[in-house]
């Protein structure tokens, strides 16, 4: 069992499906939106599902009318839906997933009041915001500097407020500040292949072998 709720993102390939399995992640999530980084067919997503136990699988939408939403969430039966920032409410209200997160990208012009006014009117609707500071490079020590836009306090602020899964990249032994931050969840991703069910998780190992509950 780890300290806090771990989702596995962007999932395609089955070892790592299997290695987050085995790891007790709380989600595992797949990319479905096509045209975009780490897409995995749907079809070939499914065929994962019935190898693994245990972890929520989340389908990762972006874009997506809620009608089209839906018919993955009923036919591919997933309890867990991901959305972009902008995906309307109005959308979000309609999904029929049992739980939605949204993803919210951090850019480096991002301040503590432009996150709080995109997350507040939808609190009561999503179980969490994943906070995806990952995609413009924005690493842990970011959060530290005085110059940042979003600083470590405000970050602390927001998690105390909503529940925020973090997407960021930090060293294994900046785990303890980060977990200080209390946040909801914590979001890591695994990578591709060296070859079919051949690769290295070194560094994430680190990283959940700390979050283990002894």
């Amino acid at each position: 069992m780890l300290k806090i709720k771990v989702k596995a993102s962007q999932i395609t390939n089955l070892t790592d499906a299997r290695y987050f399995a085995a790891k007790e992640v709380e989600w595992l999530s797949f990319n479905f939106q096509e045209g975009t980084e780490n897409y995995i067919d749907p079809m070939r997503a499914r065929a994962m599902f019935e190898w693994v136990q245990g972890p929520h699988i989340v389908g990762e939408f972006d874009g997506l009318a809620a009608a089209e939403i839906n018919f993955y969430t009923e036919g591919y039966q997933l309890s867990h839906i991901q959305v972009g920032q902008m995906t309307t409410a109005e959308t979000i209200f309609e999904l029929k997933a049992t739980s939605i997160i949204q993803e919210i990208i951090v850019e480096a012009f991002t301040n503590v009041d432009i996150l709080r006014g995109m997350m507040q009117p939808l609190i009561a609707t999503v179980e969490a915001f994943q906070l995806n500071f990952e995609r413009n490079n924005l690493p842990f020590s970011s959060l530290l500097d005085e110059n940042s836009m979003i600083m470590y306090q405000d970050m602390k602020d927001l998690c105390t407020e909503f529940n925020v899964i973090l997407a960021i990249d930090f060293p294994a032994d900046s785990l303890d500040a980060v977990l200080a931050l209390n946040p909801y969840g914590l979001s890591v991703r695994g990578g591709e292949e060296e070859k079919v069910g051949v690769k290295s998780f070194d560094q994430l190992d680190d990283i959940l072998d700390r979050l283990e509950i002894e």
